[in-house]
């Protein structure tokens, strides 16, 4: 790569961008050229000059069927339906995936703020028609009343604006040395911009521009922001305990390798034909430029067709090899038009004399609808003829309708954009999987022009993790944009250039912030890596999303219910996501865990939990207590027929007990009283005379009592004393 020696004077400076610029301007004219073609062809300037003048003189039509834009549109229109998304990794060197999300979110809301999908959409659609398209990076501060900075991506209007460096050979220019960017400006509105430069004080701009022909006249100033990198050598250190560094230490014995490497700096300078405008006491190492903070220059460029031939560089669209189908369609629709509108005009076969006296009626014939004409039934020499007839030509009307398939087919066969693919009906194919594999193949020949697109945001990716750390440097909050287009905020810093702990800086976030921060994001720590993927956008594939659950719905009915939330949450309906919570509240516990919301959210589930949890409790007590209650009564119960069954025992042993008394009773109170009356017998034994009888009124023995027997060997009925 070609290599300049830093300028030593203001002068020294524009002759070398001046010289840079013609270098550019010289490589570029040939594209330039047929790339200027190819957009006015896109336009409808499809007849050359000469056809025009010759078929305006003759009055013959020249019809412009312009199919180039519904073709560039079909093109365009699948990459809008799946534009490139953006994807940090973590790599190494403390890198984590929290932060890499972070990184991710950043993008995301500069994508958002700056509305990028403009800048990579015209300059994908300017790629397609004329070979390149351009988007820059830049940074802008936040609004009018705040210091902090952050990135935007801006689109470039006009292709042509852009000069680039033409021995930069790496795909998308990624390694050019220098770019210009050019506008052009009204002389007063040039002094409104820049009223303290030199050109906007002079009268007169002839002669002005020397190095920068044309830049300067009475009508437009050239204005050109100026980006060029300067590559300045360094060495790094490789310690003997593992570390890498670029300052050599003390003690030489510690190196264990070293090595050279070149550090690039961008720099950035706003000039005219005779000054630089801008920065006006420069900066950095550099007085004629200002520092960019990252490593490539922030002006991207989308490629179409880039290829050598013979050392020849070639760079086209889509447009360029379309154009001679497209010339020869116009030429035969305009030939058959012709064709066809002239049958009616045959010339009519007279006789001479025959239509005498009546010339003025049949020159207007073919102009004046006339009810009828007059002729003569004879000619010149009196003899009678048949009436004037038109000489009917058949026009070849059928080879001309073939001439048009054949471009039609020629049209669509050269950029592979078949008919399904061009939205209308193909004599191709007839069936579904015919069509589909038709139109697959149209997207696969017109990748390329997407694949592109999507190399050079992984070019941008990479350049704004290079530059986010140094503009999102000092501790402040920051806005995060999720895949579903939710945002959340985070606190972000970059401990490398600020020296600041993460516990001092997150306390200061958390004074900027009502929502709850308890962590911060060190983004000046770690290296990532960029991928980006072509594919559906949010959008579609929430649409796709809806589908599928509907249709999961269907086919599991049992799970419908619990399959229901998150098909409303993906529908593009009003309060889908109020629906979806109304609905997901009606679910068990288990299902209802959902997604994580916003801290008011979560605190509002947990709260719901929490009242669930505390129902559950109570139920739970209420049954405890019930079966409590349950088996207390069941241990009287038990109890109580325990005692019962003791009690009848006792009663049946005491019953029993006080049977056996009462019968022994009963029988000693026999036997008592059957001594009792013996004893009474005896008595009244006693008071009887003997041999007598007894008295009047005792009562008389019984007949059957037993006499007493003889005791010791006396006498019966002796007694003895005592």
């Amino acid at each position: 790569m070609q290599q300049y020696r830093q300028p030593e004077s203001e002068r020294e400076f524009l002759d070398l961008a001046a010289q840079r610029f013609h270098e550019a301007e010289r490589a570029e004219a040939e594209w330039r050229d047929k790339s200027l073609e190819d957009w006015q062809f896109f336009n409808g300037e499809q007849w050359p000059e000469v056809s025009k003048d010759k078929r305006r003189q003759s009055g013959e039509p020249r019809l412009t069927m312009n199919r180039m834009p519904a073709l560039v549109k079909s093109i365009v229109n699948e990459q809008r339906q799946a534009r490139p998304g953006i994807t940090v990794s973590p790599v190494g060197d403390g890198a984590d995936v929290d932060t890499a999300e972070i990184f991710e979110g950043i993008i995301r809301h500069i994508e958002n703020t700056s509305d990028s999908e403009l800048a990579a959409d015209w300059a994908h659609e300017c790629a397609t028609i004329g070979g390149r398209g351009w988007f820059m990076l830049k940074t802008e501060y936040v609004s009018d009343r705040s210091f902090d900075q952050e990135l935007a991506v801006r689109w470039i209007r006009n292709p042509f604006d852009v000069y680039d460096d033409p021995f930069a050979r790496q795909p998308g220019g990624v390694d050019a040395s220098y770019r210009f960017r050019v506008y052009d400006l009204a002389p007063r509105e040039y002094e409104r911009l820049f009223p303290d430069t030199q050109l906007a004080t002079l009268s007169s701009y002839r002669g002005i521009g020397d190095s920068f022909a044309g830049w300067a006249n009475e009508q437009t100033i050239r204005v050109a922001e100026y980006w060029h990198v300067e590559r300045e050598e360094s060495e790094i250190y490789l310690l003997d305990n593992g570390l890498v560094t670029t300052t050599a230490p003390a003690e030489k014995a510690r190196i264990a390798k070293r090595r050279t490497i070149e550090q690039p700096k961008v720099y950035y300078s706003r000039i005219n034909a005779v000054e630089v405008i801008e920065p006006r006491n420069g900066n950095g190492n550099n007085q004629w430029g200002k520092l960019w903070p990252g490593k490539l220059i922030p002006i991207f460029r989308v490629e179409g067709d880039d290829y050598d031939v013979d050392r020849e560089r070639t760079v086209k669209g889509v447009v360029r090899d379309s154009k001679d189908p497209q010339k020869m369609y116009n030429y035969w629709a305009s030939a058959a038009t012709l064709k066809i509108a002239l049958g009616q005009r045959a010339p009519f076969l007279v006789a001479a004399g025959q239509i005498e006296d009546f010339e003025t009626e049949w020159q207007t014939l073919n102009t004046v609808n006339r009810p009828y004409l007059k002729y003569k039934p004879t000619e010149a020499s009196g003899q009678q003829v048949p009436p004037p007839q038109r000489m009917e030509i058949e026009p070849a009307i059928q080879g001309m309708v073939e001439m048009l398939r054949q471009a039609d087919y020629d049209m669509q066969a050269i950029p592979a954009r078949f008919s399904p693919a061009m939205g209308k009906p193909s004599s191709q194919a007839s069936s579904g999987r015919a069509i589909e594999a038709l139109q697959q193949k149209s997207e696969t020949a017109s990748y390329s022009f997407a694949d592109n697109l999507a190399r050079t945001k992984r070019v941008m990716a990479g350049e704004m993790i290079e530059v986010i750390p140094r503009i999102y440097d000092a501790p402040r909050v920051q806005r995060i944009v999720n895949p579903d287009q939710s945002t959340r905020h985070a606190a972000v810093y970059n401990s490398q250039a600020t020296g600041i702990s993460p516990e001092a800086a997150l306390q200061q976030c958390q004074g900027e912030c009502p929502e709850a921060l308890d962590k911060i994001y060190d983004l000046g720590v770690g290296r990532y890596d960029v991928t980006v993927t072509i594919g559906p956008s949010h959008q579609t594939k929430r649409q796709e999303a809806v589908a599928t659950q509907v249709a999961l719905m269907q086919t599991l009915p049992a799970q419908a219910a619990i399959i229901a939330p998150y098909a409303v949450r993906n529908m593009d309906i009003p309060q889908s996501k109020e629906i979806a919570d109304a609905i997901t509240k009606t679910l068990p516990p288990q299902f209802q865990g959902g997604e994580q919301g916003t801290p008011e959210q979560q605190v509002a589930s947990l709260q719901q939990q929490l009242q669930q949890f505390s129902q559950q409790h109570q139920l739970l007590t209420q049954v405890v207590s019930e079966q409590s209650d349950t088996i207390r009564n069941k241990r009287i119960e038990q109890q109580t027929q325990l005692l019962k069954q003791r009690m009848d025992d006792d009663t049946k042993i005491l019953v029993a007990s006080i049977q056996a008394k009462t019968k022994s009773q009963e029988q000693a109170l026999a036997e008592f009283q059957a001594a009792h009356e013996y004893a009474d017998d005896l008595a009244r034994l006693a008071t009887m005379p003997f041999g007598g009888q007894p008295q009047v009124g005792q009562p008389q023995a019984s007949q059957a009592q037993p006499q007493p027997q003889p005791q010791n060997g006396q006498p019966a009925g002796s007694t003895t004393n005592g």
